[in-house]
């Protein structure tokens, strides 16, 4: 075989196993979560016999009322943010961060949508759209929180 050959089928491998790898779209996502928020959505029961304070009704379909932004922390090191049905995990023992900046940087940050949000629910491969991702708080009228997280899954 010659050199030239050779080269090529080298440039064709390493090619070919860097358009098929599973690459991030993008490199950062930001969300923009506000806890205390009054927005809310119909969350569905699956479980139709669970007793439920709050629920609705729709063509005989129970649903839950709920909050669109909701927060649930373990401790220091892990917790769970949810959006709409959504939810996003952090966890510093996968070297997640969380950092306090100045509130001035909110006009810079380009957000992701709540569309893009629910458009992307039925993705699987969702943990690997950014490569980092961050939930950003509203900490303080000069203060917010950044903390890095995971897409996880839509909740069932």
């Amino acid at each position: 075989m010659s050199a030239m050959r050779i080269k090529l089928i080298i440039f064709l491998a390493v090619f070919s196993l860097l358009s098929f790898s599973e690459q991030p779209k993008w490199d950062v996502g930001y969300i923009y979560f506000d806890e205390s928020g009054t927005e809310t959505f119909l969350h569905y029961l699956h479980d139709q016999s669970m007793p439920v304070a709050n629920r609705v009704i729709v063509d005989g379909l129970i649903y839950t009322r709920e909050k669109k932004c909701r927060k649930f922390f373990a401790g220091e090191n892990k917790g769970s943010f949810y959006i709409y049905d959504e939810k996003f995990e952090f966890d510093k023992k996968k070297k997640h961060t969380i950092d306090t900046l100045s509130a001035s940087l909110l006009d810079d940050i380009p957000f992701l949508s709540d569309e893009f949000i629910k458009e992307n629910s039925w993705n699987l491969g969702k943990g690997s759209l950014f490569k980092k991702l961050y939930i950003i708080e509203k900490f303080s009228q000069d203060k917010i929180i950044r903390t890095q997280v995971r897409w996880v899954y839509a909740i069932e």
